[in-house]
């Protein structure tokens, strides 16, 4: 009994050490990880930063301006090609694609060919915590884009945006879509190693 008590003793110990340890590294990691990541970039302007981990693809097609901040855990994919002005600051779990699948393909749902579309960021934006921005859209100067918005359409310089509202913006053409159907044109099956 003495000796269990005694193993549950040190072990409480040892978590408590590896708890404050954490607590101490963890911030001096991210913040490491971060100049890895923001050094990627070698299209940017002073004093550029992101705080923590990021993944970002094409990154030769990412432009960033001066004083930018990105939050940890950023997505950005950037095919399409990414721009972001001066003094813009980007709050983490930040997502933002600039090409799509194209669903008008020779598979279905979609094949390996892209539609790819700009970003544009205007100047000292703010961007709240897990913000997603879609292919094709510009944010004007200024604007705040709040927590959790999706942004799929382009946002006036000076607005303030919030909400997620789903809506039909088209449809595929069914004739299409009912041929390579038919064929079993699919796309896990066309592009296995995908």
């Amino acid at each position: 009994m003495k000796n269990k008590l005694l193993n549950v003793l040190i072990f409480n110990k040892i978590v408590y050490f590896l708890a404050v340890v954490s607590i101490h590294i963890k911030p001096k990691f991210e913040k490491l990880k971060g100049k890895y990541f923001s050094s990627l970039v070698e299209n940017k302007g002073l004093d550029f930063r992101i705080h923590g981990s990021a993944t970002i693809l094409s990154v030769e097609n990412l432009k960033v301006g001066d004083y930018v901040r990105i939050g940890k855990d950023a997505y950005l994919s950037c095919g399409g090609g990414l721009e972001i002005g001066n003094n813009c600051q980007i709050s983490t779990n930040f997502t933002v694609h600039t090409k799509n699948h194209n669903i008008e393909s020779s598979a279905i749902p979609y094949d390996k060919s892209y539609v790819t579309k700009n970003v544009s960021i205007g100047d000292s934006v703010w961007i709240g915590k897990s913000c997603t921005i879609t292919p094709g859209v510009k944010i004007g100067e200024g604007a705040i884009i709040g927590a959790n918005t999706i942004v799929s359409k382009d946002v006036p310089p000076f607005a303030v945006v919030v909400g997620s509202k789903q809506r039909i913006v088209g449809s595929r053409d069914q004739g299409n879509y009912l041929s390579l159907k038919e064929k079993r044109a699919y796309f896990g099956k066309l592009f296995p190693d995908n």
